[in-house]
């Protein structure tokens, strides 16, 4: 039996098909753009989330720079904007100024607690690393160095004689000669008129760089010792710094010996004792 099929039946079923798709397409269309926006949102929210930490932290950083150095300059602050590239880039460039500006407040920071405020020179906290280091280097049998030990003579006494503030004056006039000599040592300010050197690796002129300090300065006098660490029979730094300290004692022994009327002459040339003011601190340590 044959059928006879009209172009009308044949537009009816391609529109009905037609319309079918074009219904489909739009309901998956519409589903993608409901799951597209779930999606987005959900990894927004965590975006937000995201940037607000940072924001934090970098207010933090911020907070902690200003508590350091409370007259830096502050960061510009990051404005949000649409775009989130935008906003990771302005946060990134505002987190990395903050870290170079902290770097460099800590570094500051650092400096100002391992230097002596008297004489510039390296303190004693830097010195105890320094030593800490070398008995690193003795333990793992690399270490090579040599040490000395001064003393400026007689400093009770110039103190009593012409005051504090010519003590202090001495004290750093001892310690701009000592610099001026070692230059390729770590110069410490290890006490009130005390300081030390270490030289590593290089250390065949320490002898006559001992002598060209030693005895009398300008208006001073410095006792030295040194000693040069023994792999053999040297364990531990304190070994090497009892002979250099003990050598410098042996000096100043010597020293008193032909001093002993320790007198001095002010840097000055002037003669009067130079009165503290009532309620002064002097920061030179009375020593013999």
């Amino acid at each position: 039996m044959a059928v006879d099929f009209t172009a009308d039946w044949y537009d009816r079923q391609f529109s009905n098909q037609l319309k079918a798709i074009v219904s489909i397409s739009g309901i998956s269309i519409l589903v993608a753009s409901i799951i597209g926006f779930l999606i987005v949102n959900r990894y927004k929210k965590r975006f937000d989330r995201l940037f607000q930490g940072m924001n934090n932290v970098s207010e933090g950083i911020e907070t902690l720079v200003h508590e350091i150095s409370p007259y830096a300059e502050p960061v510009e602050q990051t404005e949000k904007t649409t775009r989130n590239t935008d906003e990771i880039d302005r946060m990134n460039e505002r987190i990395f100024a903050l870290q170079e500006k902290l770097s460099k407040q800590i570094q500051l920071v650092r400096s100002r607690a391992y230097i002596d405020g008297l004489t510039g020179l390296n303190n004693r906290a830097a010195y105890e690393e320094h030593v800490d280091r070398l008995e690193d280097e003795i333990r793992g049998g690399t270490a090579d160095f040599a040490i000395a030990v001064f003393d400026v003579n007689s400093l009770k006494e110039f103190n009593d004689r012409y005051g504090h503030k010519k003590g202090d004056e001495v004290i750093r006039s001892a310690a701009a000669a000592l610099q001026s000599t070692f230059r390729e040592g770590k110069l410490y300010r290890i006490g009130g008129d005390e300081f030390l050197v270490i030289l590593e690796s290089s250390y065949a002129e320490l002898p006559q760089k001992l002598a060209s300090v030693r005895g009398n300065q300008a208006g001073f006098s410095i006792s030295a010792g040194s000693a040069v660490y023994n792999r053999g029979t040297d364990r531990e730094y304190r070994s090497v710094f009892n002979r250099a300290d003990a050598a410098m004692y042996n000096d100043k022994r010597e020293y008193h010996l032909t001093h002993g009327d320790r007198r001095h002459v002010p840097l000055d040339g002037n003669d009067e004792r130079a009165e503290d003011k009532e309620g002064e601190c002097s920061t030179s340590t009375e020593k013999t």
